[in-house]
């Protein structure tokens, strides 16, 4: 989660750090911001003896020890995470400074986050040593199921080291090299083309073929405890290898999955720009080629007549602003159980507005103001108004504008709430390098003036998915409202971000402090867990598409709830 729009961009020595989207107009937070900023000054004083542009042990050493002190400062997640101070120091510094190509430097930086248990917790790599996109095995996807972490790759991805070695050699021999550092740009786009588990022929094998899935250990070395912690070990540079323990029939066994896929990354608001599969980066690489093709697996779309949206057919969809729900995936409808009980429906599929190519929308044109909820729900709960029942679903949403979230709960809360039950906390560094004062700062929301809004019953849906103000959406209305959660554990990011650049010129985004306020649940590193639980049928995990199931969860998460909805009905009849 995000708060605000960004309004401080203090330089240090050798670190920047910004609070993300921050609230220029309010003062507290501007004294906060102030705060965050000495940090990063402070925190570059012992770094003025290394060359930001030479990737030698100073420069290493200069940018692993900002990030820790960084997060030893301000990251709200260490006892969660199991951390003391000290823990990341002495696991982490000796290795990251001992690295000797960015591409080591950066995964050793990547383990570290994965320590925190934090899905806020990115990192993006330094332009300065970091030549193209960031590569990760072609196709792969990680997903939880029943509590283990499961990767799914093409079943010709899936190789063992000795096989992949056998592969490697005959590309490279096809192309008289010996390795990858002899290739040209042209014959590096000819490798993609090779090891590419789709022709680009083939695409109805594209389209049909399901993804294999197995459950895995570790990457690279690393327990993997997260689908988080699984996309950041996945990544690296273009033609290594993530060496992944999966968990076989036969035991434990060692894959090698062959990085031939790319990442560009984006800013922190635009997210990932584009994944590219190993055909469209050739045609990257080589244009005049013209076999580009593309291998990004589209994303399996139910049909129409699918029996889990059998809700939608029998239900009245409400007008809503165009625009407005557009750029947050809102939509509205009036549905009925089984029983025939009429219940509203509202989806929300993010609380940061984005484009159609999913970029963030600052203005919807020039000299406008950018979308937002507030005409959204209006309309909404002015139409929702007659029904008993609501449901409100957050599957898939990855949180978004603190306003925005904050707009949403206020509906819940009684007109007497002043303050939104969330808050930001960080330290504030005053003083000097020899006398420092640090206080920790607090910031809180004020209560939207809006109507309260508490049907007879509130299910919320949920999915591994749901993080950061679409978890924090979740729990305030589990306690506020009573709701009962229906889907799977959330991702469990409960805190707002911050963003430190190292002296090396990557970035760190991690969460600050703060988070709900008691009574209310606490879930950071651990997520919400659903008081009804939606999750693939233990005794066919081994065979099932776990794709296809991720597809179509958001209905069978709506189908629970409104089976849930008419036996709660049938209890309160005398």
């Amino acid at each position: 989660m995000t708060v605000g729009r960004p309004g401080l961009d203090q330089f240090a020595v050798g670190a920047k750090l910004s609070l993300v989207e921050s609230l220029p107009s309010n003062p507290r937070l501007r004294r906060v911001l102030a705060g965050l900023a000495s940090v990063a000054a402070l925190l570059a004083l012992g770094c003025r003896s290394f060359d930001p542009d030479v990737f030698d042990e100073r420069l290493r050493a200069a940018t692993v020890d900002a990030y820790v002190d960084a997060i030893e400062t301000q990251f709200g997640g260490l006892e969660a995470a199991g951390l003391e101070s000290g823990d990341l120091r002495e696991r982490y510094r000796e290795e990251a400074i001992a690295a000797e190509t960015p591409a080591v430097f950066y995964a050793v930086l990547r383990a570290m986050l994965a320590d925190l248990d934090d899905p806020h917790a990115t990192l993006r790599v330094s332009s300065r040593f970091w030549a193209g996109p960031v590569a990760e095995p072609e196709g792969v996807r990680f997903v939880r199921s029943r509590d283990a972490i499961w990767i799914g790759a093409p079943g010709p991805s899936l190789r063992t080291d000795d096989e992949l070695d056998d592969a490697m050699s005959r590309w490279l021999s096809s192309l008289g090299a010996s390795s990858l550092a002899e290739l040209d740009q042209r014959e590096t786009a000819t490798l993609l083309r090779l090891s590419s588990a789709y022709g680009a022929d083939d695409r109805a094998w594209l389209l049909a073929a399901p993804l294999v899935w197995l459950r895995v250990h570790s990457i690279d070395g690393v327990a993997i405890e997260t689908p988080h912690d699984a996309e950041l070990m996945a990544r690296g540079d273009l033609g290594t290898r993530a060496r992944v323990v999966v968990e076989g029939r036969a035991g434990p066994t060692r894959l090698a999955l062959l990085r031939n896929a790319g990442v560009f990354e984006d800013g922190p608001d635009g997210g990932v720009r584009r994944r590219l599969g190993p055909l469209e980066l050739a045609a990257l690489l080589d244009p005049g080629e013209g076999r580009g093709g593309t291998t990004a697996r589209p994303p399996l779309r139910l049909r129409f007549r699918d029996p889990h949206r059998r809700p939608f057919r029998r239900g009245d969809r409400i007008d809503l602003p165009e625009a407005a729900s557009r750029a947050f995936g809102a939509e509205a409808w009036i549905l009925r159980t089984p029983r025939g009980r009429r219940v509203g429906y509202l989806r929300i599929g993010s609380f940061r507005p984005r484009d159609a190519q999913g970029k963030t929308i600052e203005s919807s044109e020039e000299g406008s103001e950018r979308p937002s909820l507030r005409h959204v729900l209006r309309r909404t709960f002015a139409a929702l108004a007659p029904c008993e029942d609501l449901i409100v679903d957050l599957t898939g949403n990855p949180g978004g504008s603190w306003q925005e979230a904050g707009l949403f709960i206020s509906y819940f809360q009684s007109p007497e709430d002043e303050v939104v039950p969330h808050e930001v906390a960080s330290v504030a560094v005053t003083g000097n390098a020899l006398f420092r004062i640090r206080t920790r700062e607090v910031q809180r929301l004020e209560r939207a003036d809006v109507p309260c809004v508490l049907p007879r019953r509130v299910h919320v849906l949920v999915d591994q998915d749901t993080a950061s103000a679409g978890e924090i959406a979740a729990s305030a209305m589990r306690g506020l409202a009573g709701a009962t959660v229906v889907g799977e554990r959330t991702a469990g990011a409960e805190f707002s971000t911050a963003e430190f650049e190292g002296p090396d010129g990557s970035v760190l985004t991690i969460g600050l402090g703060g988070g709900m306020v008691a009574p209310l649940e606490r879930f950071q590193g651990r997520g919400l867990r659903p008081d009804i639980a939606i999750e693939a049928p233990a005794e066919a995990e081994e065979s099932v598409d776990l794709e296809e199931w991720r597809a179509s969860y958001r209905y069978r998460a709506l189908a629970a709830a409104l089976q849930a909805i008419d036996e709660a009905a049938l209890r309160d009849v005398p």
